[in-house]
């Protein structure tokens, strides 16, 4: 009872955490700018963060953030981009770490510049380019199967078509040099019972001097040596 509880409890959990595990990618280190911003820059993209490791900045600015550009929109000390997360209101001594959400209304694959940017002065305190293809969310999709599978059942596929296309080939060459029943001879037709008898066919009279009927004689007659018809 107690194994197969633990057994139970081990495939309700393990799941959980694979399936909540996330991967910090790794984009800058040692950055350092303007108001003593300093740290190590990364992202994770399961979490949709963005996280400052060793994160050093002096707090007197007014207005800064984290701030990004999107494709399609350059880098301008004006704006022009999107915050991320909530203003930095303290200074912070460089082994801090801070995190910030990014909006779900940015699609991260297409972040391509990190920036801390006071709103206030209009000014870009230190600025890190993204690589493309960098911040790509990884599908949790099963691996498709391996392209020998395929090819496989592939060719069992075409064995089956061409098994089926043989023997529908041999079926109707049997089929060609089997006469069928609408072709049987003339002379091997049974003919109808509403076909009238050749009068050919009539047994002849018992007179010798009768004719037999055809086509040309149909009418005969007998007569004796007083030239009486006698039928």
């Amino acid at each position: 009872m107690g194994s197969r509880f633990l057994m139970r409890v081990l495939v309700t959990i393990v799941p959980f955490f694979v399936c909540t595990q996330t991967a910090e990618i790794l984009i800058r280190t040692g950055f350092s700018g303007a108001h003593q911003v300093r740290g190590d820059l990364y992202a994770d993209v399961g979490t949709r963060e963005f996280i400052v490791k060793n994160f050093g900045y002096d707090g007197t600015a007014p207005a800064a953030y984290f701030y990004v550009y999107l494709q399609g929109s350059s880098v301008s000390r004006f704006g022009g981009g999107r915050f991320v997360g909530a203003r930095l209101t303290r200074s912070y001594g460089g082994s801090a770490t801070v995190r910030r959400t990014i909006p779900d209304n940015i699609n991260i694959a297409d972040i391509h510049t990190w920036t801390i940017w006071c709103e206030a002065a209009n000014q870009i305190f230190v600025q890190i380019s993204i690589p493309d293809g960098l911040l790509v969310v990884q599908s949790s999709s099963p691996s498709p199967l391996p392209s020998t599978t395929s090819v496989g059942s592939s060719s069992q596929t075409s064995d089956i078509v061409t098994t089926s296309t043989t023997t529908t080939s041999s079926t109707m060459a049997l089929s060609s040099s089997t006469p069928s029943s609408s072709s049987t001879p003339t002379s091997m037709a049974t003919p109808s019972s509403s076909t009238t008898p050749s009068p050919t066919s009539a047994p002849p009279p018992q007179y010798d001097n009768c004719e037999v009927l055809s086509d040309v004689y149909q009418v005969s007659w007998q007569v004796d040596s007083d030239n009486d018809a006698l039928y």
